[in-house]
């Protein structure tokens, strides 16, 4: 009979993107966010302003691709924003940019 060791974690237990895994502290903070998953289903989910998309898609099961983490290394997480939201966000930094140009399907709404 085999024994199997149990050793003890030697790092933290962690979640990627902690912050989206926090409730909104007032109604101030909420932004209310839809997804349209590939089979066209609408999926509207509760957040908070300060989220990270694809960490609070996670956080309720939205399959969403994320190779890296949300380090901007890729563009697996590429979205479209409605045209009316989008000077709500703040401006696309280089290194979006430059992921975003290696996008597929790429249009004049699209993110990281």
């Amino acid at each position: 009979m085999v024994k199997k060791l149990k050793l003890p974690r030697t790092t933290a237990v962690r979640h990627h993107g902690e912050y989206e895994w926090q409730d909104p502290k007032s109604e101030d903070e909420v932004v209310h966010i839809t997804f349209i998953n590939k089979d066209g289903k609408h999926v509207p989910l509760r957040g908070k302003v300060g989220d990270n998309l694809l960490y609070l898609g996670h956080r309720y099961g939205v399959e969403i691709e994320g190779a890296c983490e949300a380090s901007l290394a890729c563009s697996t997480c590429h979205i479209y924003v409605k045209e009316e939201y989008l000077d709500k966000l703040p401006e696309p930094k280089e290194e979006e940019e430059d992921q975003l140009d290696l996008a597929a399907f790429l249009k004049d709404n699209s993110r990281l």
